[in-house]
């Protein structure tokens, strides 16, 4: 009887682990932590606190853990420590006790330290590379203490970042490296912190720490800052579709940091109200456009409209709202020293009421001069000053204009000014080569500068029959209401074809020297100039050859995927075949047609893989059609 009882146990335990096979058929599924001693529990004998840390040493006595020379310390329980060690403050175990086991990593933020403060980092290799298109999980334990003077955006730069290479900082100052971070983090108390993404390039390094933006750090006036890392997982995900809902970021260490769009100041509009048929400025509008002043000084990158209005009485409205918004203009330029280019004036007269003008009231609001912040840049007005000036002929001022253009257009849309038919007459001067050289400059921060600009010019020339002409004019920013001999038409295409075999030819010939080129070494706009080129000559051969090398550039992060996705379906077009991502709009027999190889929901699969976005309705509703 015993026998058969156990006989039965067993088989209910058999039954029992199938069901819960059934069950968790769906569930998520994690791989094993891929970070060595992430508890920094196995290490060498300490003999204190701060001696091991630095000058290389840190490796030997934190296994698979490297702190880069920047002076993290591990924190033991079990290490007595020293009363001067007591005494700075390190390793406070009677407060805070390891997450996880006995050992800790304590790490620091010195806002003061250096030229825009320094921090501590921590870096371990990977037990095997990160994979594209796979789904990750990056956690640690976080302790901050609660104390004043902390930076209040210290929580929004801490983080980590997945790189394909070991890290070698020239300096101690804050590392510059697109991460993963949390908005807040919790003081006081260990915190888990979580990040879920997919990785768009391989990486085997795992760098933890604190990540300088263009907007950050903004003051070395805060209190330095004692921080504790434990538990530290990075962990493959796989399951069923959704993965219960989690949101997986699209992530690579070697993108560019996005720009944050709360560096431009926002202003609210002023509005200066004037007496009936006037245009005097009262005591209280003076007051009023010297405290805008005072603002806008901090702030010489934007630009402002002022625009003049007046109410129905009269019939002079039109030149009664331009000798306001004149009088507005001349008071912030002559008596507030504002330069003038940072102005755009307008009038409307009576033509856009802010009130109904039949009662008094109304009409009392109508009499204004409104400053609103313009959608044009500074840079953008240099630009039209120059043209200007040169359809005036004053080529001084082309030069004067044309330097302070180059000293606030982004460096990538500098060259674009070589290839601006506008200012060809302009190359025969002396003082031209002076433009041209301070153009090639912006190409130094790159490893091959000569290449670099070579490539970006040769993607431009290549650009001339297609979508240069959009890029030129929007240098000027929007167009409505300008001299229309400021904006350049579109040229003919008669010599395409010519022009993109002798790109074809000398893109080549570069490419078996060197290699396609990489992202690190001449820029972004620079290494998509083969792309560019071979997608306007449409081989389906050089495509073949090109493909794995072009994706594999993907893979190191040194190319972009939207450049293979498209150069890919571009070949399977025209081998006769559909396309994988959908990313190339056919013509054929007067209709518009996406012909894909898979059904809609495997191809936005296809697409997520390498982080382009979801197909459109305007795409889908193309490919329903083309069916």
């Amino acid at each position: 009887m015993a026998n058969i009882f156990l006989h039965k146990k067993s088989m209910i335990k058999i039954c029992a682990f199938f069901y819960l096979s059934l069950l968790t058929t769906n569930a998520i599924v994690y791989s094993q932590n891929l970070i060595k001693n992430g508890s920094f529990e196995e290490h060498g004998n300490i003999s204190c606190l701060s001696c091991d840390m630095v000058y290389g040493k840190f490796p030997s006595m934190v296994y698979y853990w490297d702190n880069m020379n920047t002076a993290g310390i591990l924190c033991d329980e079990s290490y007595n420590q020293t009363s001067d060690e007591k005494l700075w403050g390190h390793c406070p175990f009677e407060k805070i006790k390891a997450q996880d086991g006995e050992s800790m990593m304590m790490q620091n933020y010195l806002p003061g330290a250096g030229k825009n403060g320094q921090a501590t980092y921590l870096i371990s290799q990977t037990i095997e590379p990160l994979i594209v298109g796979e789904n990750y999980e990056a956690s640690l334990w976080i302790f901050i203490p609660d104390k004043g003077g902390i930076d209040p955006d210290l929580d929004k730069h801490l983080g980590v970042a997945f790189l394909p290479g070991k890290f070698i900082p020239k300096d101690r100052g804050l590392f510059k490296v697109p991460a993963l971070k949390k908005d807040t983090i919790e003081r006081n108390k260990w915190v888990q912190l979580k990040w879920h993404f997919s990785p768009m390039c391989s990486a085997n390094y795992f760098l933890i720490g604190i990540f300088k933006t263009d907007s950050w750090p903004k003051s070395r006036s805060f209190q330095s800052t004692k921080y504790f890392i434990d538990n530290v997982n990075l962990k493959k995900i796989s399951g069923n579709k959704d993965l219960n809902g989690i949101q997986f970021g699209k992530y690579c260490s070697r993108y560019e940091i996005e720009k944050d769009e709360n560096l431009v100041q926002k202003f609210d509009d002023l509005i200066i109200h004037f007496d009936s048929g006037s245009c005097s400025l009262n005591d209280t509008e003076k007051n009023n456009l010297d405290s805008f002043a005072q603002l806008i000084r901090k702030h010489p990158e934007i630009v402002f409209e002022i625009t003049g209005h007046t109410d129905t009485i009269g019939i002079l409205n039109t030149k009664l709202s331009q000798n306001r918004a004149q009088e507005v203009f001349s008071y912030l330029v002559n008596h507030q020293k504002i330069p003038e280019f940072r102005f755009v004036v307008n009038a409307l007269g009576s033509t856009n009421p802010a009130q109904p003008n039949y009662l008094s009231e109304g009409r009392k609001l109508n009499r204004r001069v409104e400053i609103h912040q313009s959608e044009l840049d500074i840079s953008m007005i240099f630009y039209r000053n120059a043209i200007q000036q040169l359809k005036a002929k004053n080529k001084k001022e082309v030069y004067s204009y044309l330097k302070k253009w180059l000293n606030s257009a982004s460096d990538d849309q500098k060259i674009l000014l070589l290839f601006d038919p506008r200012f060809n007459e302009m190359e025969k001067e002396k003082g031209w080569h002076f433009i041209t050289n301070e153009i090639k400059l912006t190409y130094n921060s790159f490893q091959n500068p000569n290449y670099a600009f070579w490539l970006d010019s040769l993607r431009l020339d290549n650009l001339k029959m297609r979508g240069l002409t959009t890029k030129l004019n929007n240098i000027i920013g929007p167009t409505n209401g300008i001299d229309s001999s400021m904006i350049l038409p579109y040229p003919n295409d008669e010599n395409m074809a010519i022009q993109d075999m002798a790109h074809l030819k000398l893109i080549l010939a570069t490419l078996e020297k060197k290699g396609w080129p990489k992202i690190s070494e001449v820029g972004k706009n620079a290494a998509s100039a083969p792309f560019f080129i071979f997608q306007h000559a449409a081989d389906s051969v050089i495509f073949s050859k090109w493909l794995p090398v072009l994706k594999s550039r993907c893979v190191e992060g040194e190319a972009e995927w939207g450049q293979y996705a498209m150069m890919y379906d571009r070949y399977n077009m025209d081998i006769g075949k559909p396309q994988k991502y959908g990313t190339n709009v056919e013509v054929i027999n007067g209709k518009l047609v996406i012909r894909l190889e898979d059904d809609i929901e495997k191809t936005n699969e296809n697409r997520i893989k390498i982080g382009l976005p979801l197909l459109s309705p305007a795409e889908i509703n193309i490919i329903k059609k083309s069916n």
